[in-house]
């Protein structure tokens, strides 16, 4: 449903050169092949509809004239443009995860593969809590659990065990799952374990560690390829922003706008861009009162700064619906 709602939105917000363009989108979208690329076109619904509420009308393929639509050369173009009464501003939408992230999160899955099939082949109860750095490859989360390990979470109800990977150190605490037969109803165990009243069952947290600095490091490496890459791609001259949508929960939108101020927009290489825009989706998409979240990083050494019309829609102060 949440899904048709953007679509529809966006689509009753268009110009009518947009409308080949949009329908295109919306078959790569139903034809995507992966979890990423379908997530990266839903990323662009989703922001031109959170857009679509305050502005209008919405342009796809902006810097594409309609008789070059469909040309196997056309042009290159941001995903869209927004109409604003002192002209259009490009806006290019693209999904941050960092690679060093989404390699920790196969470590995360794989050290809790590890623990969760020898808990249930053991026919244990336990509540497990991995601190696991966020340089660790796959390899090394799973080398955490080790045959002594497994033989101390058997013979031992509570304990903790800690070694060195890469370069940092982990941890796992183990605890007894209590059972949830006699709980009054709406109690839940820690970690919000849900088990039945008998047999194995298991409840697994993994959460990162690791030096702070190291990991700022990498989180602006890979914002500066995005930016990078973004600017090879449009080598354009307008009015432009980047919407971000973070990938990945360990990639706090302060943290962003931090890195922003003090080592993106210091760089006069970034002056092409007009500034960053964070896109925060509500926890739950599509659910009863939830509100999208759109933060906007002004770049003060833009070529092109925003119009006072633009810092007006972002302030919330006005609205602007012009004619198509």
């Amino acid at each position: 449903m949440h899904v048709g709602q953007a679509l529809s939105a966006v689509r009753h917000n268009l110009t009518e050169k947009s409308v080949p363009s949009f329908d295109e989108r919306v078959r790569g979208l139903l034809r995507s092949n992966s979890e990423a690329a379908f997530q990266t076109s839903l990323a662009e619904f989703e922001v031109a509809a959170a857009f679509s509420e305050f502005v209008g009308p919405i342009s796809f393929d902006p810097l594409v004239r309609k008789e070059e639509l469909a040309a196997p050369d056309r042009p290159r173009s941001p995903d869209f443009a927004i109409r604003l009464p002192d002209g259009d501003v490009m806006i290019e939408v693209t999904v941050m995860t960092p690679s060093f992230l989404a390699e920790w999160e196969k470590a995360k899955a794989a050290v809790a593969h590890a623990i969760r099939r020898y808990v249930n082949k053991s026919g244990l109860r336990r509540a497990v809590e991995v601190r696991l750095p966020w340089t660790a490859t796959p390899t090394e989360a799973v080398s955490l659990v080790t045959p002594r390990v497994l033989h101390a979470m058997r013979s031992q109800e509570e304990g903790r065990v800690s070694r060195w990977l890469g370069g940092w150190p982990a941890s796992l605490r183990w605890s007894d799952l209590p059972i949830l037969s006699g709980y009054p109803a709406g109690r839940s165990t820690r970690l919000n374990a849900s088990v039945p009243a008998i047999g194995s069952a298991v409840a697994i947290s993994v959460s990162p560690c690791g030096p702070v600095g190291g990991f700022r490091e990498r989180v602006l490496r890979s914002l500066r390829n995005v930016l990078d890459g973004k600017r090879a791609q449009f080598p354009f001259s307008h009015p432009y922003l980047l919407v971000l949508q973070l990938g990945h929960d360990q990639l706090p939108p302060s943290g962003l706008e931090e890195l922003l101020a003090s080592r993106i927009w210091p760089n006069s290489q970034y002056s092409w861009l007009t500034g960053v825009v964070l896109f925060i989706p509500p926890p739950v998409r599509g659910a009863a009162g939830s509100k999208t979240e759109m933060r906007l990083s002004i770049n003060p050494a833009a070529e092109h700064p925003p119009s006072d019309a633009l810092i007006a829609l972002f302030e919330g102060r006005q609205q602007f619906h012009l004619p198509r």
